[in-house]
């Protein structure tokens, strides 16, 4: 079991590398040319949202995973190319933070027309977890 978590951990860092060093590429290749290229682009739109919750997480798992292997250095190894793949995509931990200042006033489900603009009605929060916010009954069942 503790193989499979620091393979697991591995496979996670090597392939967040590759995907930072294509992103890094990209930006070298393009860097002479007017407009940006669309690969950067593509993963800044996808990342904008998840971001920088996926590096509060990685921050709180660090101090969970150190008894009894410490499998913090290796998380800690995962969230430094996070946090590489944030810098080379212009993303930032305080642009993170107002993207979640700005989520509790949007309904959470993506198909909402609130999903991606302040909401006027009153949000409700998700029972459960109280971050979650929905405009309707319909939108939280969903």
């Amino acid at each position: 079991k503790d193989l499979t978590l620091q393979s697991v951990l591995f496979l996670l860092s090597d392939g967040l590398v590759l995907w930072r060093d294509l992103i890094q590429t990209a930006l070298e290749i393009y860097s002479g040319y007017p407009s940006e290229s669309p690969i950067v682009t593509t993963f800044r739109n996808a990342c904008r949202e998840s971001w920088y919750p996926a590096l509060c997480k990685l921050r709180d798992a660090q101090p969970q995973l150190r008894s009894p292997h410490d499998y913090a250095q290796l998380v800690q190894g995962v969230t430094n190319v996070w946090e590489d793949i944030g810098e080379a995509l212009g993303l930032d931990e305080k642009g993170g933070r107002r993207m979640e200042d700005l989520a509790t006033q949007m309904c959470a489900w993506r198909e909402c027309k609130y999903h991606g603009t302040l909401a006027l009605p009153t949000l409700s929060a998700c029972s459960k977890c109280k971050t979650v916010r929905y405009c309707s009954k319909d939108c939280q069942v969903r």
